[in-house]
């Protein structure tokens, strides 16, 4: 993460999570305490429309080409305190989290499903059914929280603001497939309450 934004358990879905334009990784000197030593390189990288295991990739690509580049030439790099301001803790992930709130934007519900992609994986239950939702588009609609949009060739699901257009999801034990997919063979009708 961009030290000291970030610290703890996982930067990365709460960088995406709280709509951060950019994250990064940091070439940090360690010391006693979580996260909160001097940092000798830092490399940065746009959060935008990248899910949780895509910025994983890229960090730890961007990272040990960093941890190269400080340990070739330490004294290029001296250790710079970090801000006293700024701080804030990235809490461990729990499950729960990774249901879909559909009472508030849109564009959260998107963010939810790039932060829990690949795992715990973003979710909604219907007919009680757990729908994996593996990617989403957060489009202008205005429908109530938390109803299905039935369309000719998939669904859309109605936000506090705006609504969340799947665009690959996953019933449980079934391999990944598009909204259209779902829906010829498990139907979501219109007005169907998701929670």
């Amino acid at each position: 993460s961009l030290l000291p934004r970030w610290r703890g358990a996982a930067p990365i879905q709460r960088a995406i999570l709280a709509g951060d334009a950019e994250t990064g990784v940091g070439i940090m000197q360690m010391e006693a305490g979580l996260d909160i030593g001097p940092v000798r390189l830092e490399k940065r990288t746009p959060v935008a429309g990248k899910t949780a295991g895509d910025l994983t990739a890229e960090l730890a690509a961007l990272g040990a080409a960093a941890m190269v580049e400080v340990l070739a030439n330490p004294d290029a790099y001296p250790p710079v305190p970090q801000p006293s301001e700024g701080i804030t803790h990235a809490a461990k992930i729990d499950k729960a989290e990774a249901r879909l709130d559909f009472t508030g934007p849109a564009t959260q519900a998107e963010r939810q499903v790039r932060a829990f992609n690949p795992a715990p994986g973003a979710f909604f239950e219907v007919n009680g059914e757990r729908i994996r939702v593996l990617a989403a588009d957060a489009v202008e609609g205005d429908a109530p929280a938390g109803t299905a949009l039935a369309r000719p060739s998939d669904f859309a699901i109605g936000c506090g603001e705006g609504v969340l257009v799947p665009t690959l999801v996953q019933r449980a034990g079934r391999a990944a497939m598009t909204p259209a997919e779902l829906i010829r063979g498990f139907a979501i009708p219109d007005g169907t309450k998701l929670t």
